[in-house]
């Protein structure tokens, strides 16, 4: 099987990014790296020295992600976004915008789940409800 998971430098992405590590489930894992460099490092921090063979990874940022090369997906997971802006534009381009790309560029994946962690609630004035 063959996965998609973006966000694997943030908090949750790494997180279950080792876990699938463990559990060999997936003969490929895809992930987009802004900074691949960035990934290698966390991983050396975990124990891992060198890049696993089922990872390939895709230089690509949001917003401007393409994922129509990447074929045959069994599954996706979308932890990606960022936590602030300078603006809202800035925060909504990459959250809003770079997951719609996302959607409309990935074909044929079976199960897709997007997910968050708390602290991307977004920019809230204070004693604002969501």
């Amino acid at each position: 099987m063959k996965l998609l998971l973006t966000g694997s430098t943030g908090f949750v992405g790494r997180n279950l990014l080792l876990e699938l590590l463990k559990k060999k489930k997936y003969s490929t894992i895809y992930l987009p790296v802004r900074k691949e460099q960035k990934l290698k490092e966390q991983l050396k921090e975990e124990g891992i020295e060198t890049l696993p063979g089922e990872i390939q990874l895709l230089p690509r940022e949001a917003p401007d992600w393409d994922f129509s090369d990447v074929q045959d997906v069994d599954h996706v997971v979308h932890s990606a976004g960022v936590l602030s802006g300078n603006s809202l534009a800035d925060y909504t381009r990459t959250n809003t915008q770079g997951t719609l790309n996302l959607m409309r560029t990935l074909v044929g994946a079976k199960k897709i789940i997007v997910l968050s962690s708390q602290a991307a609630s977004g920019p809230c004035l204070a004693g604002q409800n969501l």
